[in-house]
Parts: C-alpha cells; sequence; structure tokens
C-alpha cells in the first residue's frame, strides 16, 4: 500500500508470493540483491515499450492533453510530462458505459 498498487496489484502479487512459496521457490530472495537502478532499467527495457504502444492506441480514439512540468526540489531539477485521456469504462452496477477521465505519467526524469 504504501507503494500506492491497487487492491488488484497487490493481490496479484500475494497469489503470486503464495504460489511461489508452496512450491519452494523462493530461496532467491535471501541471496538476491535487488537494485534500484536495475529494478528501473528492467522495467524501462521490458514494460515500457509494451505500455506506451498500448497506450498510442488508446490515445488515437480519445480525446486528450499533454502538460509539462519541470521543478527543482533541494537543488535537483525534475520533469514530468503527462497526459490525460477520455476512456470508455464498463459500469456493472449501471449496466452502461461510462467515460471516465484517465491520468499516465508518460516521462519522470531528474
Amino acid at each position: 500500500m504504501q507503494e500506492k498498487l491497487s487492491y488488484g496489484q497487490i493481490s496479484r502479487l500475494g497469489k503470486f508470493l503464495q504460489s511461489m512459496s508452496k512450491n519452494k521457490k523462493l530461496k532467491f530472495l535471501k541471496t538476491t540483491n535487488f537494485d534500484q537502478e536495475e529494478i528501473a532499467k528492467s522495467t524501462i527495457q521490458c514494460f515500457r515499450p509494451y505500455f506506451l504502444e498500448s497506450l498510442e492506441e488508446k490515445l488515437k480514439s480519445s480525446f486528450y492533453s499533454l502538460s509539462i512540468d519541470n521543478a527543482s526540489i533541494c537543488g535537483e531539477n525534475f520533469c514530468a510530462i503527462k497526459v490525460k485521456f477520455l476512456e470508455l469504462e464498463k459500469d456493472e452496477s449501471l449496466a452502461t458505459e461510462i467515460t471516465t477521465i484517465k491520468n499516465k505519467v508518460l516521462l519522470f526524469k531528474n
């Protein structure tokens, strides 16, 4: 929760770890060092292309706006690019589709 993951993400992670634990496949946790830079590189190289492609398809069929923000915090400069767009979502309780506003951060650099 501290990492602001959704309930679904936390649930899937918990189920995955339970499964790995039952199969006694968590021993790697004792010997592996999770370096923040290495995790960031893996995420950028593996997941970013997929998410950008998926986001590009959504933006082609929707109205959207881009926001660019720069800030200096404790002597460091940060830049963020964010996109807001409209997306139809199914609402089970109303048995219809509703339009929601989605916010996605495209880039955050220091």
